[in-house]
């Protein structure tokens, strides 16, 4: 049995985009295999910030002969006056390569049309699958696509390589900027740069060589298990929001799991404020203190950040005040903010309101508030809330 992998290296790409994408062309490849009737034993996905791949384990040599069912002209022209074979039907006949004497009648739609049972040969799979690749790249739609270089494609990101092997030889296909080979890249900083892939089959453990981790699901679970010994080891917990965790995960090739510090006086802001500030800008997780048996409330924010580097520990220590230095500046704009805001009343805050359209032909937020407001009183008085309750609904 055969394995066939496609690899399109890109510039780094936009981490929500990529999993979409690679779900996009794993699913034109499987409707390739469905529509050539190609059996297969498994159809992988990779991906990382600088690549989209697909891996397909145990494709046959060659497609299944079939017998294919071709309908031709309508049985009205087919034969003369005589109830000899037209030159539609004679046509139809050296066009299929088969003697007029098979062709058949049957109806189709209410009408009769001439049939005719013609056995197709399988074609070698290699080359079935040449002929989609520039279309499964072609057809991978993105929400915003740039062009580079005097290229007329367009893409997410500039397409940089192309890997394209049936075991270990090459399926050549080329776009306009790049032509197929066995060259990948591996890590931009922990690895010497392009590698020669030797087979398609040992894809992973070639791209681990070269400190890339291709399966998002290694990545993300290297990254979970990293976390864990740090929770472990410090006796925290550390808030995995699950679409943060895939994010970073999309932002990394190699993860390395790092634990940094913030000044415990930026404790005194609302931690909603602080956890924005770690996991919205910097995609920072927070850390909490962790809950006891007796201590089942609001949890408690420490002054500690986990972040995840795109390489390994070389150098560790200089990226943790980096990645310090980097939030203190974003706490202390935080904390500028919150207290300028709280300088101001609610009705300031409502005076602005009035000028923050809502929605078109739809008022401002002011309005949208006043409407809400007589829309809690108007269920209130349905629901029969007794009067005193009724003064606190508005």
């Amino acid at each position: 049995m055969n394995t066939y992998l496609l690899e399109i290296g890109l510039e780094e790409m936009p981490a929500q985009m990529i999993l979409p994408a690679v779900e996009q062309l794993k699913s034109l490849v499987n409707k390739t295999c469905e529509q050539h009737q190609l059996s297969f034993n498994e159809l992988r996905s990779f991906s990382t910030p600088r690549r989209l791949a697909v891996q397909i384990l145990g494709l046959p040599d060659k497609q299944p002969d079939r017998s294919v069912e071709l309908k031709g002209p309508p049985a009205a022209i087919a034969k003369d006056d005589k109830n000899n074979w037209s030159k539609a039907a004679q046509g139809f006949a050296a066009k299929n390569g088969v003697e007029v004497s098979v062709l058949e009648f049957r109806e189709y739609e209410g009408k009769d049309y001439l049939f005719v049972q013609r056995k197709e040969l399988g074609k070698p799979v290699p080359e079935l699958l040449q002929a989609q690749i520039e279309q499964w790249i072609s057809q991978l739609n993105f929400p915003k696509n740039m062009r580079w270089g005097s290229y007329r494609m367009r893409f997410i990101r500039p397409i940089r390589w192309i890997v394209s092997l049936w075991n270990n030889s090459v399926v050549p296909v080329k776009l306009e900027m790049v032509e197929a080979g066995k060259v990948t890249r591996g890590h931009r900083f922990l690895s010497s740069g392009k590698s020669l892939l030797k087979d398609a089959a040992d894809y992973q453990k070639q791209l681990e060589k070269l400190n890339v981790m291709a399966d998002f699901e290694k990545r993300r679970e290297s990254i979970l298990q990293q976390v864990k010994k740090l929770e472990k080891k410090n006796g925290f917990e550390v808030e995995l929001e699950d679409r943060l965790l895939t994010e970073v995960t999309n932002l990394v090739e190699w993860p390395t799991v790092l634990l940094g510090d913030f000044d415990e006086e930026f404790l005194e802001l609302p931690s909603e404020v602080l956890i924005t500030s770690m996991a919205v800008h910097q995609r920072y997780f927070p850390v909490f203190r962790k809950k006891g048996k007796h201590n089942s409330g609001t949890k408690t924010l420490l002054p500690h950040f986990v972040t995840v580097r795109n390489g390994n520990k070389k150098g560790i220590d200089t990226v943790r005040r980096g990645n310090a230095k980097v939030l203190r500046a974003r706490l202390s704009d935080a904390r500028f903010f919150y207290q300028e805001d709280q300088k101001k009343t609610l009705d300031e805050f409502r005076q602005k309101a009035e000028k923050v359209v809502f929605f078109q032909q739809r008022g401002s937020q002011d309005q949208r508030v006043q409407r809400i407001a007589d829309l809690s009183v108007f269920i209130a008085k349905k629901l029969e809330y007794p009067a005193a309750q009724q003064k606190h609904v508005r």
